[in-house]
């Protein structure tokens, strides 16, 4: 046996090939772990199934084709928890990626016109927080399986989740940041840690992150990217794994899955043998959210230009996750934009409307919060996360039916297979900084099988 010998097998090999199967941010981060690897020599491909990089993280430069910085971020938009010790805000400085941070309470909401009193939106915020300390204090999460919802309705708050204004705060405040009503989310034991510090956007926009990646420091070889290759089948035999495309076929020693967690539920891609039946239970359990984008692009600013978020209630409470959080995009990239957000099951219904419906919906909601007389957009953008083949849905949360354990399985090695994304992180998921570090780790199990080569 030489020194480049396999930890757990015979095979003596002094290059290790890993084919990484999706060029997510997750992908790109295990690649570029195991190309800085100063253990063993890693000959690595990256397949991506789009003909750009990134994944979830979708800076569109083609938004608003000839408008001076008219690029919009239609994926991930903050780096979330951005503070010290937040692993993507450490690259971000690294490679001199300039952040912002925001400010939640940096909101203005209407109600039938009139603006909301920042006496009257703080009673209620601190009313919604009271209402879910409340539930993370009781013993729902350690006895039953149920929904936030339900767990809620026993702790006697059922006719105040129809008032329109809480249902508001729980659309922007819990919805939002799960893809899922509080219907669908567990009330179990959630393992999710976070980062000190604010959320913060990046104003050049989210691109710049999974192009460093793929790019490396200066001097570092880049990460070889081939686009255009859907993945169809992953067999493992004793030796090694072939990944089939469409079009190819590509042998490698070791592969890095890091396929969103919506593909996975799809069964496009066929595992040989199949995964184990933990792995795959584990996939059918976690949830995986839906949060889409509708932009509006107009010839000028007529809102607050400092003001970072608006919102409107909608007395329609089945309406609360439709076009009633906005981000003002002028605060983030200085263009006249207005970033409207559709989450939940109303981001499924959503996306079987069309682009002249969502524009009129999007329209409407503007001016029910900055008046009647206020202009047509010149532009306009949304996205359709599920309808995507690529993505199905945007990112995991904790499902009724789920466990941590269930996350922790998603995260397990079987074989030559390690898996990657933001749904595989047991205590970051459903963020990019989770994606980032679920490649690093998946990326250093097959790293810590090999014995020192160099």
């Amino acid at each position: 046996m030489t020194a480049c010998a396999r930890r757990m097998s015979a095979e003596v090999k002094g290059t290790v090939d890993v084919v990484i199967v999706g060029a997510g941010v997750a992908g790109l981060s295990a690649g570029r772990y195991l190309l800085r690897s100063t253990k063993q020599k890693y000959n690595v491909t990256v397949l991506e199934a789009r003909s750009r990089i990134g994944g979830r993280v979708w800076t569109n430069l083609d938004a608003f084709p000839g408008a001076v910085g008219g690029d919009v971020d239609c994926g991930a938009s903050f780096i979330h928890e951005g503070g010290v010790g937040n692993p993507l805000r450490d690259l971000a400085e690294k490679f001199n990626i300039e952040s912002k941070e925001t400010d939640y309470d940096d909101m203005v909401v209407t109600r039938n016109g009139e603006t909301m009193s920042s006496s009257e939106y703080s009673l209620r915020q601190a009313e919604y927080e009271k209402m879910i300390q409340h539930l993370e204090d009781s013993d729902f999460a350690d006895t039953e399986d149920i929904s936030v919802r339900a767990a809620l309705e026993r702790l006697g708050y059922g006719e105040r989740l129809t008032d329109p204004l809480l249902s508001w705060f729980i659309s922007d405040k819990h919805d939002d940041s799960r893809g899922a009503s509080m219907e669908k989310v567990s009330v179990g034991v959630d393992e999710y840690q976070s980062f000190d510090g604010e959320d913060r956007f990046l104003p050049g926009g989210y691109r710049q992150v999974p192009h460093s990646l793929q790019r490396g420091a200066d001097g570092e070889q880049p990460l070889n990217v081939l686009y255009n290759q859907v993945v169809r089948r992953v067999v493992v035999s004793h030796d090694s794994v072939t990944v089939s495309t469409q079009s190819s076929q590509f042998r490698a020693d070791r592969v890095v899955v890091a396929l969103p967690l919506g593909v996975l539920k799809s069964g496009d891609v066929v595992f040989e043998p199949a995964l184990s039946a933990t792995k795959q239970e584990a996939i059918s359990k976690i949830g995986f959210g839906l949060l889409n984008k509708v932009v509006l692009k107009f010839d000028s600013v007529f809102w607050d230009p400092k003001r970072t978020f608006f919102g409107h209630v909608s007395e329609d409470i089945s309406k609360s996750g439709f076009l009633t959080s906005w981000m003002n995009g002028h605060v983030v990239s200085g263009t006249p934009t207005l970033i409207g957000f559709i989450t939940g099951d109303s981001a499924v219904d959503a996306e079987k409307m069309s682009d002249d419906a969502i524009r009129d919906e999007a329209t409407d909601a503007v001016r029910k919060m900055f008046g009647s007389n206020a202009p047509d957009p010149t532009g306009f953008c949304r996205t359709m996360w599920l309808s995507d083949p690529y993505s199905r849905g945007t990112y995991s949360y904790l499902a009724v039916g789920s466990t941590a354990a269930h996350r922790a399985a998603l995260g397990q090695p079987e074989d030559r297979l390690h898996f990657a994304g933001e749904h595989t992180e047991r205590n970051h998921y459903s963020t990019v900084h989770g994606a980032y570090l679920s490649g690093i780790r998946a990326a250093k199990e097959i790293d810590d099988s090999y014995v020192p080569c160099f």
